[in-house]
């Protein structure tokens, strides 16, 4: 039995997607190996603050990120805390942020207490996979997380590394450098998207890549509207509503609407735009119900305020994600902007209005099935929003090309999704 080290689970999360593409992912190790360690998501958001000699490096670094004070853009008070006080924290942080602190605080893990919460038992390890899920991009501690966690595993522990079922976003100086020096060390990288595939080649070359799909094409516990109605009925189904007289069909034409990563979530410009556009779908469509979808906790946080106003109900982020999913892909309309829930909605036979993400996973959907459904710009939806009602109504009635996948595709996307366990 091959046992394995899972790092970045989250199927006990608070995000829709997530939580499926995890049990998922669990699913398929679980089919040939032992998952004998986990490291869950709220793992890798672990600050440690012991005290310790800085190095040159980390010197360098926090010296470095002074300077923004003054050459940064936006409000001087936020400046000084991201730029000032945040990166003096790095003084007692294991974890590194340029590659030339790579080797010695990688010996320093290697001594410490730390070795033990994300490595038990090394010696017992096969394999490591790493979930990158949620997408690798940016200047963000999950993605350094992971990273570190990948160099760990292969440069100081010698074990079989492969980082999974992930986008790649190279868009940082330092990004670039860190995957420059990783990735081309690790044993397997599997991508779940096209786009993927071709900044990775274009800006550090070619390696041991395994073009993959992402583990939530492989769902398939989907329920019938039928059901969904009787566990509507039942009280089965979380929905927050501030409108008690409000009656739900799932056997009728209905609309999913949801937020995504691109929207600035605690802006008030956003949850007053989504007022906006449920005002004016259900001023076109009077006959078709409005759903809004909470898939993740920062959607949740403004679409409670869009529901109190508009009196659209909302499924809210504590429903079983069997549930969630379902009612997703049984709607006429998917309109949000997150990777999953699209996924969902392909698989359900769905039709898409999409906005963007904070990456480029969502356009690489559009790419990968030549569909012609239109991705809006959530930083432009102020101005969008009558186009938008314009592709809804569309979508309903005409439908966009290539959004309804064969049975055939489907298939072919859940081999794929298979080859994100790649030692088997």
């Amino acid at each position: 039995m091959v046992n394995v080290l899972l790092v970045s689970d989250n199927s006990d999360g608070n995000n829709w997607g997530c939580t499926a593409t995890s049990r998922k992912l669990r699913d398929e190790i679980n089919y040939t190996s032992e998952i004998k360690h986990t490291v869950f998501l709220e793992d890798l958001r672990y600050n440690d603050l012991s005290p310790s000699i800085p190095k040159r490096h980390d010197l360098t670094y926090v010296l470095s990120e002074y300077i923004k004070i003054f050459t940064g853009s936006g409000n001087v008070y936020d400046r000084i805390y991201d730029s000032a006080i945040l990166s003096t924290m790095h003084f007692f942080d294991f974890l590194p942020k340029t590659i030339e602190q790579y080797p010695y605080k990688s010996k320093k893990f290697m001594q410490s207490r730390l070795i033990n919460k994300y490595f038990n038992k090394p010696s017992e390890i096969d394999e490591v996979i790493i979930n990158g899920e949620g997408s690798i991009h940016g200047n963000r501690r999950k993605s350094q997380m992971l990273l570190f966690l990948a160099y760990v595993s292969k440069f100081e522990l010698g074990i079989n590394t492969h980082i999974v079922n992930h986008t790649l976003q190279i868009d940082t100086p330092e990004l670039k450098k860190m995957i420059g020096l990783i990735y081309p060390q690790l044993d397997t990288i599997v991508f779940r998207d096209p786009i993927s595939v071709n900044e990775y080649k274009s800006k550090i070359g070619e390696g041991n890549i395994i073009r993959a799909a992402d583990a939530a094409w492989l769902f398939d516990d989907f329920v019938s509207p039928k059901y969904l109605n009787k566990l509507c009925k039942s009280g089965g189904i979380d929905i927050w509503v501030s409108d008690t007289n409000y009656s739900i069909d799932f056997e009728q034409d209905y609309i999913c609407l949801g937020g995504g990563s691109g929207f600035n979530h605690g802006s008030e410009k956003v949850a007053n735009n989504f007022i906006r556009l449920v005002n004016s779908i259900q001023s076109e469509l009077q006959d078709t119900k409005i759903l809004l979808t909470a898939a993740a906790s920062s959607d949740q946080n403004f679409m409670l305020k869009v529901s109190e106003k508009t009196g659209a109900p909302l499924i809210s982020l504590q429903n079983d994600i069997r549930i969630a999913a379902s009612v997703v892909a049984n709607s006429s309309v998917y309109v949000g902007g997150r990777w999953h829930p699209t996924i969902f909605a392909l698989l359900g036979n769905t039709q898409l209005v999409n906005f963007s993400g904070n990456t480029f996973k969502i356009q690489s959907i559009k790419k990968q099935f030549g569909t012609d459904h239109p991705i809006f710009a959530c930083k432009m939806m102020s101005d969008e929003i009558d186009s938008i009602v314009r592709s809804v109504v569309y979508a309903i009635n005409e439908g966009y090309d290539n959004v309804i996948l064969t049975d055939k595709q489907i298939l072919k996307l859940r081999n794929k999704a298979r080859l994100n366990v790649p030692y088997k």
